[in-house]
């Protein structure tokens, strides 16, 4: 994360893996990175159809104020407009 910190000031929308497969807790580097960054949009990748872990993130990111991308269906979409 250091080497991304000099380009990574004003992060508008990050795509994160949140990925349930990964042996132990599968949003750490997710977490780590928003923590760091303060992106103000997250698109959560890679959850294999275990669309509540998408919540579970959403939540731990709320006292971050950070918006995450809530969706229950593959091929959801979104637009984001500043």
């Amino acid at each position: 994360l250091d080497f991304l910190a000099p380009y990574a000031e004003n992060i508008h929308t990050a795509f994160l893996p949140v990925d349930p497969r990964m042996n132990g807790p599968y949003d750490d580097g997710a977490c780590i990175f928003a923590e760091r960054f303060r992106p103000q949009h997250i698109v959560p990748m890679h959850c294999w159809g275990k669309y509540n872990v998408i919540e579970s993130f959403r939540q731990k990111m709320a006292p971050l104020n950070i918006d995450v991308f809530t969706y229950h269906k593959r091929g959801a979409s979104i637009e984001y407009h500043d």
